[in-house]
């Protein structure tokens, strides 16, 4: 008997005694086809009166759930969850069980025990209610920006809002790490106009994350900087302050983080290239306007047939420059993802840029995003870029390592 089929052995025995508790998959394999998400956690539930397994498959953009009935789902897992992930760890009121497994062709797999992390199984019902990052701990600065009403229930005018800052924190939530001690975790928020991200990010660490932060606010409007500023201070919001200024001349420090959320303009790049300069771990930009880029577009063969129409010359004008943006931060050293943090439906801009220095440089990466650059910029006649000065800067600091 293979260590998988052991794996699925003791899982099986756990669903007939009533021992299971949770099972998870994570790390994707090199294989040719890629894995259903970039993990899967499994619970047992009741649907209906019944056992069933669901399945959620997380990403970045979002989760998604698969409901089993239990004759259908082992042979699932052994055909579609063990070959595409590492490891796979079962947890049950007895013991749990960690399968390790190899790319490495002929290698066998692993399987360890662990003591059990839970004495009771958890609970089988469905509809168990999602914690919310917005619950009642946010009520005043919610209340304050006019979000929601006396009794907390949001305006039917500000839905798309609520939606959008809730999606915000959860992403939020997976990107940064704020410092539970020491010195604390501060956060600029460029361009920050009303400051609904500006009061949920400092929501997030002080009172969700029980962290200490310094959040400040940067906005050119004086008169939404000092009604954010009446706020946090009617809310004794500890460590948020606006500021007024513009974002290419504003006074930041060495921040943590920097974020930017539909900047106009040229502010998404003067925001990427503050937090650049600052040296800031994690920046979080959703970009707004493009109208750098479209301008000196060329529309080179066979791509001048699909440019000549107006509509798609903008949609793609966007999209080359945030795909630009992202090689810049690339270059810049950060590891970057781009995603989806609200649907379509209720807002066009709805694309948010992440990036994060990693914990050791990679000069390579940053090689071939300069040359990426190069290709894609001379391919359409991008002469000069906002971002220009990115590349130029590391270049010279590869230069200096030959």
């Amino acid at each position: 008997m293979t260590k998988q089929d052991q794996f699925l052995d003791r899982w099986e025995t756990s669903f007939k005694e009533g021992s299971f508790v949770r099972a998870s998959f994570t790390g994707a394999r090199n294989l040719a086809s890629p894995p259903p998400a970039e993990n899967a956690q499994v619970r047992l539930i009741e649907l209906n009166g019944l056992p069933a397994w669901s399945v959620t498959f997380r990403e970045q953009r979002g989760d998604r759930t698969r409901n089993f009935p239990p004759g259908e789902f082992f042979a699932f897992v052994r055909n579609e969850l063990l070959p595409a992930y590492r490891t796979g760890l079962l947890g049950t009121t007895r013991k749990d069980w960690q399968l390790i497994q190899s790319d490495s062709p002929g290698k066998e797999a692993r399987l360890v025990s662990h003591a059990s992390a839970r004495a009771e199984p958890p609970s089988r019902t469905h509809d168990q209610k999602k914690p919310s990052l917005l619950d009642e701990r946010a009520r005043d600065w919610l209340l304050g920006l006019d979000v929601t009403t006396e009794d907390g229930k949001v305006r039917g005018s500000m839905a798309d809002k609520h939606r959008q800052i809730h999606r915000y924190l959860e992403i939020l939530s997976h990107h940064l790490e704020p410092c539970e001690s020491g010195s604390p975790f501060s956060v600029v928020d460029m361009g920050c106009g009303k400051g609904y991200l500006t009061f949920a990010v400092w929501h997030w660490i002080h009172r969700i994350r029980g962290a200490s932060a310094t959040v400040v606010g940067i906005d050119s409007r004086k008169d939404l900087v000092d009604r954010g500023n009446e706020l946090a201070l009617s809310i004794q919001a500890t460590g948020l302050v606006f500021r007024t200024g513009a974002i290419q001349d504003a006074e930041i420090g060495r921040p943590d983080a920097l974020i930017a959320l539909h900047a106009c303009d040229t502010a998404t790049d003067d925001a990427i290239l503050k937090g650049v300069s600052a040296g800031v771990k994690h920046l979080m930009v959703a970009p707004c306007c493009h109208q750098d880029l479209r301008p000196q577009l060329g529309r080179p063969i066979p791509w001048d047939a699909i440019l000549e129409h107006g509509i798609l010359l903008e949609r793609f004008a966007e999209w080359l420059s945030d795909g630009l943006r992202s090689l810049y931060l690339q270059a810049a050293g950060y590891s970057v993802k781009v995603l989806e943090f609200v649907g379509a439906e209720h807002t066009p801009k709805n694309l948010l840029i992440c990036a994060s220095r990693p914990p050791r440089e990679d000069h390579a990466a940053r090689q071939r995003a300069i040359e990426r650059i190069r290709t894609i910029q001379a391919e359409f006649g991008v002469a000069e870029h906002p971002l220009g000065k990115l590349a130029r800067d590391a270049e010279e600091i590869l230069m200096k390592r030959e």
